[in-house]
């Protein structure tokens, strides 16, 4: 018997699919932060908040974690305290760190069923400050630019080119000078002999 024959072998059933999204792990988190600098001699109260965030509008958003990559050399200086799922505080850990400026590679590992670890650099000025914290960044040189150093061997090798010429013009004129006088004596005592002769 076949099953188009016989309306007693039809069935309708409702069936739920449910879809994972699949694409989880393409979902990578990026660091956003407020200001780019600490101040030295250290301020307890100064710090820079680190937001991670995810870019993708669509898909899974687990929270993070974030802290400082062990492997960094310079990873005793400074100090992360998270205090949600996306927001971390960076402060300096010592009490004095050499102005300039810091790499400082940051480890975000977005929690879920399958933990995700992704890197991100967070570039941090480290600089003496005015009263009212402001940042007193040391002036570099400016390519193209002239430095004192190249100044002043600009200055003193003017000089020494001036004083050369110089030398040479005045050596010169004393010695046409002698020149003149000698062939004035000459002059003079060939006069003289003349006169002698007559």
């Amino acid at each position: 018997m076949n099953s188009v024959d016989d309306p007693s072998l039809y069935a309708s059933a409702m069936l739920v699919v449910h879809i994972e999204d699949i694409h989880e792990d393409l979902l990578t988190p990026v660091l956003e932060h407020s200001g780019d600098f600490l101040c030295m001699p250290r301020d307890d109260g100064q710090f820079i908040t680190i937001k991670a965030v995810y870019r993708q509008e669509r898909g899974n958003r687990n929270p993070i974690s974030l802290s400082i990559d062990d492997k960094a050399k310079e990873q005793r200086k400074w100090k992360l305290h998270q205090f949600n799922d996306s927001h971390a505080f960076l402060t300096i850990a010592l009490s004095w760190v050499d102005p300039g400026t810091y790499q400082i590679p940051i480890i975000l590992t977005a929690k879920g069923k399958a933990p995700q670890r992704h890197s991100n650099t967070l570039t941090v000025n480290v600089c003496t400050c005015s009263s009212r914290g402001e940042c007193r960044l040391e002036v570099g040189t400016v390519p193209g630019k002239p430095t004192v150093l190249t100044t002043v061997v600009t200055i003193v090798g003017t000089l020494g080119a001036i004083g050369f010429f110089l030398i040479i013009v005045l050596v010169h004129t004393a010695l046409t000078g002698k020149q003149r006088q000698k062939r004035k004596r000459n002059v003079s005592c060939e006069s003289a002999r003349f006169q002698l002769s007559e």
